[in-house]
């Protein structure tokens, strides 16, 4: 009994002393390399897990987005914009983003959503100590590049030439090519 007493005492104590002192809620900036609209199905996705874990744009969380609409010179600014802004966590994809957040802080937690080589890149130490204030998801698109052309030649074996476009501004572009 003496425990249960306690235990709901501590309870309403700590609900006084929450409702004196308004508990933050948490916010989270989001670095969106491309447009709002090439995100809007990503993002919804992202709205939906966090709503499963209890957590409602405006209510339990509060969210920044910020788009470079294709415009990777705006990456620096965008990022510098999410620290005024004051968010406790910057999420982003893609290396020339991913940089960019590095680049603008070394406090705040940076989560990538995706990044061809963040260990090639420099944009972590390692893949299974990222270190700093980052961690995310490598695609470890430069050890597949020369799979995907052997299973191209695999299943097309009188292809003689292709053809590979990427982004040459991207530093992440710059271990995948073939």
């Amino acid at each position: 009994m003496l425990l249960v007493t306690f235990g709901s005492s501590a309870f309403a104590a700590s609900n006084s002393f929450a409702q004196q002192y308004p508990r933050k809620r948490p916010r989270i900036g989001w670095l969106v390399p491309t447009t709002q609209a090439e995100w809007n199905g990503l993002l919804e996705e992202y709205r939906r897990g966090m709503r499963e874990l209890g957590y409602i744009e405006g209510n339990t969380v509060e969210t920044e987005y910020l788009y470079a609409d294709g415009h990777v010179d705006r990456l620096p600014d965008l990022a510098a914009k999410l620290l005024e802004r004051k968010v406790d966590l910057i999420v982003t994809a893609g290396t020339p983003s991913i940089i960019a957040a590095k680049r603008a802080t070394d406090k705040i937690p940076v989560v990538f959503a995706a990044s061809s080589d963040p260990l090639n890149t420099g944009i972590v130490t390692s893949l299974a100590r990222p270190g700093a204030n980052l961690t995310g998801l490598s695609l470890m698109a430069s050890d597949l590049s020369a799979k995907r052309l052997e299973l191209i030649h695999t299943l097309v074996p009188s292809v003689n030439n292709i053809a590979v476009l990427w982004d040459s501004s991207n530093p992440g572009m710059a271990f995948t090519r073939p």
